[in-house]
């Protein structure tokens, strides 16, 4: 059952991995033995995690990638595979937020949410995808969506959630575009969980009324996501494609949310 589960030697790209869950799926694989190309834009911060990482015993490699431009994440492929080798795993895990309600959103904040969580998403993915066809790996791309897919409130993220549900989409026509290809396509959907993005939230009273809608009661912990991490990055998920996983305590099923 163990080996199943097993992600070690895997080549894993992982986006968006300078903060946040992305840092956090990094630090959890390399610790399990996989073998972790950490991607963002903050080169600094990127270097001072893969240092942690390696002092732990792990293997992580920082490349710095902007997912917005279709050069850069060319030549990040070609890096990876000259230093590490082909990639197994790819981990859509860059994002972005407005934080605005429909009033308040520009349109110069419209463009960097939309651009990063779709339009990297796709150019990321597209090339990665090319990879694995071409070196005959048969991979596993893994979105991170969130529940905001399906579920809003008044005065909310228009830009954000309308993204992810953009990629929960996006998700099931890549399984389909990618299957005969044998490349898995699935997406992990968090709840409410406290990261760099979202820390805000957390002292406000809005975050108090949330809580309490929750069905199991408490927000999300890091490690609550391992599980379906790891399901997905390994060959326990070998007949799994187009799956939305929620990690979310129940929170999109309650209809009742404000």
């Amino acid at each position: 059952m163990q080996k199943l589960f097993s992600v070690k030697d895997k080549i894993i790209l992982i986006t968006g991995a300078s903060s946040g869950l992305g840092c956090h799926f990094a630090k959890t694989l390399a610790l399990a033995g996989a073998k972790i190309a950490i991607c963002a834009r903050r080169i600094d911060k990127l270097k001072k995690i893969a240092n942690e990482i390696n002092q732990d015993g792990g293997i992580a490699v920082p490349f710095a990638l902007d997912v917005t431009q279709a050069s850069e994440i060319k030549n990040v492929i070609a890096e990876i595979e000259n230093k590490m080798g082909i990639i197994d795993v790819l981990i859509n895990s860059a994002g972005v937020d407005a934080r605005k309600n429909i009033f308040e959103t520009s349109e110069a904040d419209w463009a960097p949410v939309i651009d990063t969580n779709l339009k990297g998403l796709m150019l990321v993915t597209q090339a990665v995808a090319a990879h694995m066809v071409e070196n005959k790996k048969a991979g596993s791309i893994i979105n991170i969506s969130s529940v905001s897919d399906v579920l809003g409130f008044k005065g909310g993220n228009p830009a954000y959630m309308m993204s992810k549900a953009g990629v929960s989409h996006f998700t099931h026509l890549l399984a389909l575009e990618l299957a005969n290809e044998n490349i898995r396509a699935n997406a992990i959907a968090p709840g409410i969980y406290r990261t760099e993005i979202n820390d805000d939230l957390f002292d406000t009273e809005l975050s108090k009324v949330i809580e309490t809608k929750i069905p199991l009661l408490r927000f999300g912990k890091l490690e609550d996501l391992n599980g379906a991490l790891f399901l997905l990055c390994s060959d326990a998920s070998r007949y799994m494609t187009g799956t939305i996983i929620r990690v979310d305590g129940g929170l999109a099923i309650n209809k009742l949310l404000i």
